[in-house]
């Protein structure tokens, strides 16, 4: 039971953040330092969120903007917001940029 109290590591969000850098390779977005270093940062996050992490700030950040710059001009900003406050956003994310956000054209 203990061990369920403390895990602080969500594998789904691991996978998700490993998806979305499959569909980066290749693609020229390494515009400085910063970004390769932060591609390098998300590329080997595990899903922990200790304290100390800094793999969890990017993953929620990209995935934040992704959702939104794919999403949001489609369904408007309020309901935008209103379906992050849902849990199908949740389970649903890895399908999502499996087959809107990558093939759809938002990355590619």
């Amino acid at each position: 039971m203990e061990h369920i109290v403390l895990d602080d590591t969500n594998i789904v969000a691991a996978d998700i953040a490993q998806t979305l850098l499959s569909k980066l390779n290749g693609v020229d977005i390494v515009k400085s330092q910063l970004h390769e270093r932060v591609y390098r940062i998300l590329q080997q996050w595990t899903g922990s969120h200790q304290v100390n992490n800094i793999g969890p700030t990017i993953y929620y950040k990209l995935l934040y903007y992704s959702l939104y710059n794919s999403m949001a001009d489609e369904i408007g900003e309020k309901d935008f917001e209103l379906f992050l406050k849902t849990h199908i956003q949740k389970g649903d994310a890895c399908q999502y940029f499996e087959t809107t956000v990558v093939y759809g054209g938002i990355i590619s």
